[in-house]
């Protein structure tokens, strides 16, 4: 008889694995905030709200200020998977092998929270 994976520990041990990647959410986003403040000088009148979606390769923040999120860290100079897309905000920090890719959601969730708090914070003087 085979063993069948318990899913709901799989995704308990897959989500503290993403919560330890990305336990200051808030700061790395600050500093991509602070980074665009300096490299894109009036990025946040470009950013539609509305639309932004941090799981989202088009309507994430690089998505729509450079035409897409590959775009965006190529003009910017940063590189994926070193210091670069999760180190200023843009994205999480992925995890190999992670199996319910659901499991994200919630830090993409937060993600885009903190951004509009920044656009806001900058739009509102």
């Amino acid at each position: 008889m085979s063993h069948v994976p318990d899913i709901d520990q799989i995704n308990k041990e897959e989500i503290n694995k993403i919560s330890m990647k990305n336990s200051n959410l808030s700061g790395t986003v600050a500093r991509g905030a602070q980074f665009l403040d300096e490299a894109y000088f009036g990025w946040v009148d470009h950013i539609n709200i509305d639309e932004l979606n941090l799981r989202s390769c088009c309507k994430c923040i690089l998505g729509q200020l450079f035409n897409g999120y590959f775009n965006g860290l190529t003009t910017l100079g940063l590189l994926y998977n070193d210091l670069g897309a999760s180190d200023y905000g843009f994205d999480i920090c992925c995890i190999p092998n992670i199996i319910n890719r659901d499991n994200y959601r919630p830090f993409y969730d937060k993600l885009r929270d903190l951004w509009l708090t920044e656009i806001r914070r900058r739009k509102n003087g």
